[in-house]
């Protein structure tokens, strides 16, 4: 990954894009979009990096230039979000990202998330303020109307999980080496990704109630959603595979807190939602100390509530069988 090596595959690049270029005429488009899984992966790269990750910008391009020659080497190469399958051609890609803004004249190119036909649907779409985050709402709520999902309880579990994750956030370490803006865009696409997932935990209830967990993980590592991609669906299948049962089961770093955070929430909004009712949610407090998680309820909680007490007993043990401890406490 040198400056002389970078230089000669963005000429390639643009040889061999050139007898196209003359096709795209300024005059004949106002926006352009990008929908190949280069564009995505180097865009959540740049995302991560504190820059705008709905789009891809000159100024983006050359940072992330400037550190491909920084390392040397792809096997070198340490960027957030920059996966180990890509790590071997992300010289390439971005060479052609580069020959595609110089051939066209590009100041930007908007992220059309998924395969390249979602980018012509997605091109269709009237209105274009903030398109990326609508058309993944659009694509969570056609996935569950199509397996016959009960919004109102998937909203009602939504809303406690992120409620949950809110009061457990603040807790979360980032590194101090990089910017806020990265660490801010990070928790935020982290809690996007927990509302989807309790959006459609329930997807495979349609095939079978009793392993609905399982079902629903498969079906969203098996999809195709507008505007998600694969990593993303991956997680959204983690979180759904973990909602209920064992967590033995998950493939998972079990030290990765910001994983676990969602994991839990998410649990302990299903367990709160089970009776299929909006819970009532008031002097309920859910804190973190290290490993524990420490959860603290009303005093007539266990009265009022029984079911959901010998639930959250049942939580008690699954998470002993991990790193980590979930304390429920009763004040007297």
């Amino acid at each position: 990954l040198t400056e002389r090596n970078l230089q000669r595959a963005e000429i390639a690049a643009e040889s061999f894009l050139d007898a196209v270029a003359p096709i795209y005429q300024l005059s004949q488009w106002d926006v352009a979009y990008g929908a190949s899984g280069t564009v995505g992966a180097v865009a959540e790269i740049l995302g991560y990096a504190g820059f705008d990750a709905n789009k891809i910008t000159r100024e983006g391009l050359g940072w992330l230039r400037g550190q491909l020659i920084k390392a040397k080497t792809a096997d070198r190469l340490d960027l957030i979000g920059l996966k180990e399958d890509r790590k071997s051609v992300i010289g390439g890609g971005l060479s052609i990202l580069i020959g595609i803004f110089d051939l066209l004249k590009l100041d930007t190119l908007i992220v059309a998330k998924g395969a390249l036909r979602h980018g012509v649907l997605y091109d269709l779409m009237d209105d274009e303020s903030d398109a990326p985050e609508d058309l993944c709402d659009a694509s969570i709520s056609r996935l569950t109307t199509r397996f016959g999902v009960n919004k109102k309880h998937a909203h009602n579990v939504e809303k406690v999980a992120l409620g949950f994750y809110d009061a457990l956030s603040p807790s979360l370490q980032f590194s101090d080496i990089h910017p806020a803006e990265l660490n801010r865009y990070e928790l935020s696409k982290s809690r996007q990704i927990l509302g989807w997932a309790a959006l459609c935990h329930e997807v495979g209830a349609s095939i079978s109630h009793s392993e609905l967990h399982k079902h629903g993980a498969y079906i969203l590592d098996n999809t195709e959603l507008m505007g998600f991609s694969q990593s993303e669906l991956h997680s959204l299948s983690l979180l759904v595979l973990g909602h209920c049962g064992k967590l033995k089961k998950l493939e998972v770093d079990f030290d990765d807190d910001r994983f676990i955070i969602k994991l839990l929430a998410l649990r302990l909004a299903v367990i709160f939602c089970h009776s299929r009712n909006m819970p009532v949610l008031k002097n309920i407090k859910l804190e973190r100390a290290d490993n524990i998680f420490m959860l603290s309820l009303p005093s007539a909680w266990q009265q009022s509530f029984p079911q959901t007490c010998y639930l959250l007993e049942e939580e008690i043990l699954a998470w002993q069988k991990t790193n980590w401890s979930l304390v429920v406490s009763t004040p007297n």
